[in-house]
């Protein structure tokens, strides 16, 4: 068989750079990112912790990124010099077979990973998404789900509006209930446990979860996700949605006098 010396001296180059590449368990970012992350900070509250797992991950899927890259460029150069009787421009061609090498080498990547997740029930094509939309809360959030069954009600408090409809994805299908209260930062977690089992919404449910997104935002993961008690009516029954007709409210006045007290104090 006659190769294309040139194409495939490239060819072994790109695969032994993707070779190396995968070795690495992470790539660090070029100092230009780094300069311009400076001048935009982004946004977000995370604490130190989540912060630097958001890094490590974007890390990973650097090196994956520049892995499929060199690897498709390989196949590519690997393909040309299969076919040395081809004539004309070279680069045209380079690029349509490492593109169609791209394309594959990205799908089977892709495929291992939801084999992998499928194989430990933690994967749909919510799932595969959520990585990217909730950024650094992805991983808490797949964990918080595991906790709740199906039909385990949750109740969302606090005012972070960006945050809900991520976090109602991830949790679906549980039923969702929204409560715009904020939950000061100095209230216990019983006591904010003890005023979230007040409220109406969700009664019924096997279980009823309170959950912060002001704490989730604030990188609080220890105060955002609270399971709360059961409340019983007098003759041991639970109360219906429509017995609690105005205990919202009267939820929402004990946080805020409480909280008032706190900064009193």
């Amino acid at each position: 068989m006659t190769l294309r010396p040139a194409p495939a001296f490239f060819a072994l180059v790109l695969g032994w750079i993707a070779v190396t590449l995968a070795d690495a368990q992470t790539i660090a970012e070029p100092s230009w990112v780094t300069a311009w992350k400076r001048a935009h900070p982004d946004p977000r509250v995370m604490s130190v912790a989540a912060t630097a797992r958001h890094e490590t991950e974007r890390a990973r899927h650097r090196r994956n990124d520049l892995v499929d890259l060199a690897l498709a460029l390989g196949l590519g150069c690997a393909v040309l010099s299969l076919r040395p009787k081809e004539s004309g421009d070279v680069a045209p061609r380079l690029l349509l077979w490492s593109g169609l090498a791209l394309g594959a080498v990205s799908a089977g990547r892709a495929l291992i990973e939801v084999s992998e997740r499928a194989s430990i029930d933690r994967w749909s094509v919510s799932d595969q998404a959520l990585a990217t939309v909730a950024g650094p809360n992805a991983e808490r959030l797949l964990r918080w789900r595991e906790r709740m069954a199906p039909d385990d009600a949750v109740i969302f408090v606090g005012g972070q509006d960006a945050l809900l409809n991520t976090v109602a994805w991830a949790l679906h299908p549980r039923p969702i209930y929204f409560v715009p209260m904020a939950v000061p930062d100095g209230m216990g977690l019983e006591r904010v446990a003890e005023l979230g089992a007040q409220l109406p919404q969700g009664r019924g449910a096997p279980a009823r979860w309170l959950l912060d997104l002001d704490a989730l935002a604030a990188g609080k993961p220890d105060r955002a996700l609270l399971e709360l008690p059961p409340t019983a009516q007098g003759d041991g029954t639970m109360p219906s949605d429509h017995d609690g007709d105005g205990v919202e409210s009267q939820a929402a006045e004990r946080v805020d006098a409480e909280a008032g007290a706190e900064q009193d104090r």
